[in-house]
């Protein structure tokens, strides 16, 4: 592998920091204000057994569809029975009213989506609420995992792609302490629609040689099946060993077996 690679792409949440715990605040930011405020506890109930494999099955398409329910109850019977399908990579690109449970951040915007509680830019508004209550917690980046990125970037090109806006994103960055980290990035990146239009744009010879690429992920849609489509190879961060598991090259659970992969890159 180390013969061959010469690009290495990296997502944002989820994989160079991890919160488990800010789908609570975003749950909470959703609901507030609305008739089904009052769901709060049952929601936050909900997405926590979703993580731990117990319903709605991740990395799973899953429909996306307005449940008018009068109670709670009522509604994730409705969710059950939402269509679920395994889709190839090509025909997914084209199932826009599929959602894709790869990580909490999906998961806590198909809940969202099925309330239809994120109309009238609302999706916006509880990102960027949730986003300022991670910035007030204070979170802060593993130091060991910036060393192993700043040594990276003197033997490959490390690439920083997320969907976030640039703005919120170099924000989050500068807050881990991970500003000066990345020489390249893509902000607003659209994955994986047009993830691999932005990385050919920056790097033209990129996906001219996939065994030169690695995607290192936690959502296996927007980080993985684009990249293994090409040819490259993947590295899925998963903090959900009940889950279903993706296609993937390597399985790591946090940012300490991260940080041992990436100094086995180095060494």
């Amino acid at each position: 592998m180390l013969k061959t690679l010469e690009y290495l792409v990296f997502d944002l949440d989820g994989t160079l920091y991890q919160n488990t715990e800010f789908y609570k605040d975003y749950i909470h930011f959703l609901l507030d204000g609305t008739p089904k405020a009052k769901w709060e506890s049952a929601l936050i109930s909900l997405a926590a057994d979703i993580f731990e494999g117990k319903v709605l099955p991740m990395n799973t398409f899953i429909q996306i569809r307005r449940c008018e329910a009068s109670s709670f109850s009522e509604y994730v019977a409705q969710l059950r029975r939402l269509e679920q399908k395994d889709l190839e990579y090509a025909e997914a690109l084209q199932k826009r009213d599929m959602c894709y449970m790869g990580d909490a951040w999906a998961v806590a915007n198909f809940l969202g989506e099925t309330l239809g509680l994120l109309e009238n830019g609302r999706t916006e508004q509880v990102y960027r609420r949730t986003r300022q209550k991670m910035e007030k917690d204070g979170m802060k980046g593993d130091p060991r995992l910036r060393r192993m990125l700043i040594e990276l970037s003197k033997r490959f090109t490390v690439i920083l792609a997320s969907n976030s806006y640039e703005e919120t994103a170099k924000d989050f960055l500068q807050q881990l302490g991970f500003d000066e980290v990345f020489l390249h990035a893509i902000y607003s990146a659209n994955k994986p629609f047009d993830l691999h239009k932005n990385l050919v744009r920056e790097f033209p010879a990129v996906l001219s040689r996939p065994s030169a690429l690695v995607s290192i992920g936690d959502h296996a849609f927007n980080d993985l099946m684009p990249i293994a489509a090409a040819g490259g190879r993947t590295v899925f961060i998963n903090p959900y060993p009940l889950v279903k598991k993706p296609h993937c090259d390597v399985e790591l659970r946090g940012l300490n077996d991260l940080s041992d992969y990436l100094e086995g890159l180095i060494l």
